[in-house]
């Protein structure tokens, strides 16, 4: 489990939705992109949230282990979002040309048009 604090809220998830939500940050901040991550947590009087982020390159984000011992809902979906949206900024696609490079041959009969 692990204590989340954001702005000025304190929330408990569980262990990788925690790590993945720092993880996805970092990325974001390192494009000085923005987005949004929706999670189902426990406030801290107990009662179960769902919470929205804004994760920026500005995000104040901090994760620290907690000793709790309250039920976490899954964030399967928002887990499996943000390691999708990580491997995309980590390992982008390959660019591919539209069309096959010109030779110098081919190059000279369009230069002639």
């Amino acid at each position: 489990m692990r204590h989340i604090t954001y702005s000025d809220k304190d929330l408990f998830v569980d262990d990788a939705a925690a790590d993945w939500l720092v993880r996805y940050a970092a990325a974001l901040a390192g494009t000085g992109g923005a987005d949004s991550v929706t999670l189902r947590a426990v406030g801290v009087d107990g009662n179960e949230v769902e919470v929205t982020l804004v994760l920026g390159p500005h995000t104040d984000l901090v994760s620290e282990t907690a000793s709790a011992t309250v039920a976490l809902p899954g964030n399967d979906e928002a887990i499996a979002y943000m390691r999708a949206e990580v491997e995309k900024i980590e390992s982008p696609p390959r660019v591919h040309p539209a069309h096959p490079p010109v030779s110098e041959s081919e190059a000279s009969v369009v230069d002639e048009i």
